[in-house]
């Protein structure tokens, strides 16, 4: 079995976790997330706050990350090669603060896992590796289907907010503190609750716990960083793995040639998620579970 097929959640139709390690991680407290977050044009605002959200994916996804958003989601530049048409008039992009709906679960979007095509071919996408999330229908679960929002109503876009450089830097600057094994989690939900009360650049607010909101981005934003990381590695690890079998791993439609880490990245990866030490005791866990088994790995290359 490829190393990374362990990091791959096995489902039946009611939704049990099949895989080992998801499971035992499946049986700790996982942070509740209220909100999650999407990007688009700042011109759109007026259709959505008629007609709501639409989904242009052919899966639709949400992020936990807003700075998984302001890289791709946001950018108007990103948006038009996605093949977004920019409205009239408008100027730039803008985050989306969304609420789940109470009739939707918010689970990671599988499709995308690495498979094995052939022989020595192994494929993955983006939406796998960047750990995206799709609302799923409670009702359709229980009936072993799994129908997925395609719009959002008005009133579940609770914030609208422009991405400032300020606004930007905070998650830049969390991320980069996780990246050298540190994980000051109180101190940057401060700065991004402050930031957020100041009502800088917002085009719409309905949120009144700006600190639940500050508390939501920073969590959403660790936990996209440990299974980000986590889940790049098990692919890097395959790959160097491979490389002398002649294997290789391709991403995307396109069908690109998968690009590892440099050996001494990867290294670097491993020892900062050592050190790091969440709060929250599922995302420690996450680490105790799977961070052995990655570290042997990489040992024995």
């Amino acid at each position: 079995m490829p190393f990374f097929e362990r990091f791959i959640p096995k489902r039946d139709g009611g939704g049990e976790v099949k895989n080992k390690l998801e499971r035992k991680i499946d049986t700790e407290k996982r942070p509740h997330y209220r909100y999650f977050y999407h990007g688009t044009f700042a011109g759109n605002l007026d259709d959505i706050q008629e007609d709501g959200f639409n989904f242009r994916e052919r899966h639709p996804t949400l992020s936990m990350s807003p700075h998984y958003c302001l890289r791709g989601w946001t950018d108007p530049e990103k948006l038009k090669e996605r093949g977004r048409e920019e409205p009239e008039g408008a100027s730039g992009g803008m985050l989306l603060v969304i609420e789940r709906p109470e009739e939707y679960q918010v689970l990671p979007a599988e499709e995308g896992a690495p498979v094995e095509l052939e022989d020595k071919i192994v494929f993955v996408r983006g939406r796998w590796f960047n750990y995206h999330q799709a609302l799923v229908s409670r009702e359709s679960r229980k009936r072993g289907g799994e129908k997925k929002a395609g719009s959002l109503p008005p009133n579940q876009i609770k914030m609208a907010l422009e991405p400032t450089a300020d606004f930007k830097n905070i998650f830049i600057d969390f991320r980069r503190e996780l990246a050298q094994g540190n994980a000051p989690e109180d101190e940057y939900i401060l700065k991004l609750s402050e930031y957020l009360k100041r009502g800088r650049s917002v085009f719409k607010d309905q949120v009144e716990d700006k600190q639940e909101l500050a508390e939501n981005m920073i969590t959403g934003e660790f936990q996209q960083y440990l299974v980000e990381n986590i889940r790049r590695l098990s692919l890097n690890i395959q790959f160097y793995k491979g490389q002398n079998k002649g294997q290789r791993i391709i991403q995307g439609k396109e069908r690109r040639d998968f690009k590892p880490w440099p050996k001494e990245k990867a290294q670097q990866v491993i020892a900062s998620l050592k050190r790091l030490n969440p709060r929250n005791k599922f995302l420690q866990r996450y680490i105790d579970l799977y961070l052995p088994d990655l570290e042997k790995e990489w040992g024995n290359l």
